[in-house]
Parts: C-alpha cells; sequence; structure tokens
C-alpha cells in the first residue's frame, strides 16, 4: 500500500479523500507516508502520514485475522496526541469486511466508547480523545485506488491487483477466530 501511495500522486490524493471523507475529518494536507515508524514506546503502525513540515497527522493499521497488540488502538492515539500541533490526526484501520464489526466493536471496548456507526457499508468512525478514529475494509480502498490508478493508466495497476490477490488469499485462507 505504500509503495502504491508513494509513487501516485492520484492514487494519494485519491486514499486521502477517500479517508478524510469517510472519517468525517475536515480536511488533511499533502501527506508523504513511510512504513514501520516506531514511536517512543515502540509502538510501530504498518504506515505513519507526515505532512510537509514532518508532523505525524495519521497512523495506519493493516489488519487481516490477527488480533489488537497492546498499543492499539490507545498507544497510537496517544502517539497522535502527544504531538503539539493543532489540526485534524487519525487512526486507521484497514481490514477485511467480514472482520469489520467485531473489530470495531472491540476497538471501541479498549477506548470505553458505545458503538458509533456511520451509514456506510464499509466504514466506521468516531472520536477519541480528540482523535479521528476509523476503519475502512481492504475492498473499498483497493476500489478507489484501482479507479485512480487506472484512470490514468498507471504501470502500478499490476502492483495494486497483486495487493488485490493477497487480500482475496488471505480472505479466504484465514483463521477466523471468534473476538
Amino acid at each position: 500500500l505504500q509503495y502504491i501511495l508513494e509513487y501516485s500522486d492520484a492514487a494519494r490524493r485519491s486514499f486521502l479523500s477517500y479517508v478524510t471523507g469517510e472519517l468525517n475529518i475536515a480536511s488533511l494536507p499533502e501527506i508523504q507516508f513511510r512504513t514501520q515508524v516506531a514511536g517512543k514506546n515502540q509502538e510501530r503502525p504498518d504506515l505513519a502520514g507526515y505532512d510537509e513540515e514532518n508532523n505525524e497527522l495519521i497512523l495506519i493499521e493493516s489488519k487481516f485475522w490477527a488480533g489488537l497488540t497492546d498499543n492499539q488502538p490507545l498507544g497510537y492515539i496517544e502517539r497522535l496526541r502527544d504531538s503539539d500541533l493543532n489540526a485534524d490526526k487519525a487512526l486507521l484501520f484497514i481490514c477485511p469486511k467480514a472482520r469489520m464489526i467485531s473489530l470495531w466493536s472491540e476497538l471501541l471496548r479498549i477506548c470505553g466508547l458505545d458503538y458509533t456507526r456511520i451509514n456506510k457499508a464499509e466504514s466506521y468512525a468516531s472520536e477519541v480523545q480528540g482523535i479521528h478514529m476509523g476503519m475502512l475494509s481492504w475492498s473499498g480502498i483497493l476500489g478507489v485506488l484501482e479507479l485512480a490508478l487506472s484512470a490514468e493508466q498507471s504501470p502500478l495497476v499490476a502492483d495494486l491487483k497483486q495487493l488485490q490477490g493477497l487480500c482475496d488469499l488471505m480472505d479466504a485462507q484465514a483463521f477466523k477466530p471468534f473476538e
């Protein structure tokens, strides 16, 4: 995902537009993504998004069927809150559609929140301690990226197809535990 977002401005813009719309965020500036950036407590989200002044504004955790770690979501929320920058910040979880309800319920339980849902088929959003927290499906995100990459006839469409294949394989072969 980071590779596609790094090498296609259209995909990155479409991704950020989709995220801000689905999570009810007023706006995010131009963002550059980095992978596996460790925080002060050694928390390590899959992607971290930075503005042009190197302010961390969005953390993204990609999930298939693995459980949450000790830092998810509260350590990530604390990490975003530690920044003095007064701007919209977001924590995003990406997972298979089949896992969304159970994972979202677990995230809200850990945060001490009641069930909150945006009335869309593939998104959940809430606010936790001033941070926008949300969940989007892999299929929704990959669909948005496919439209952006196809429109510009990008060679990255082949890379996106590989990511789609991985997501399909993970869905088909994964052990799906009760949560």
